[in-house]
């Protein structure tokens, strides 16, 4: 079942793709880079190519990037995180997407363990904790997770 609203998601995002880059376009959005020991917590949208990102999303209007990050994280994952727990990383960094440019306010949350995730939002297909390494070697991901994910690990 999830192979075949891969492929509806694929096709979805090739049609919509005019609707989409126009919602792109300038936009701010946020990603959190969430790890608890080795491990990362990746996502694989519904909308898009079968690139695996970090949790993040779009700012609703007047919603501080911190704000927008914690509610993207739960409506992704399912997980509630106070301000408190997040450290800012990355503030107005220019991605681009298939032609569309935006901007992220990337936060890190460093768990002491990995927490049961479950997502409710359609957006979604899978949610999971992977190994770092693994993830960076072995997953396909949006260039802004990859571009992100390499400053962090950078240090």
């Amino acid at each position: 079942m999830k192979e075949v609203k891969k492929v509806i998601g694929l096709v979805a995002s090739i049609i919509l793709w005019p609707i989409l880059f126009v919602y792109l376009q300038g936009s701010h959005r946020t990603r959190l880079i969430v790890t608890a020991g080795d491990k990362l917590l990746v996502l694989d949208n519904f909308l898009g190519r079968g690139n695996w990102g970090v949790p993040g999303g779009g700012l609703h209007k007047g919603e501080e990037p911190k704000t927008g990050a914690l509610r993207e994280l739960q409506e992704e994952t399912g997980l509630s995180l106070m301000p408190s727990d997040l450290v800012e990383f990355a503030k107005g960094q220019k991605a681009k997407d298939l032609g569309a440019t935006f901007y992220i306010d990337c936060f890190l949350c460093k768990l002491p363990e990995t927490l049961a995730i479950s997502s409710s939002s359609n957006e979604i297909l899978e949610t999971r904790w992977v190994d770092v390494e693994e993830f960076m070697n072995n997953y396909k991901m949006l260039p802004d997770t990859r571009t992100l994910l390499e400053a962090w690990l950078k240090g």
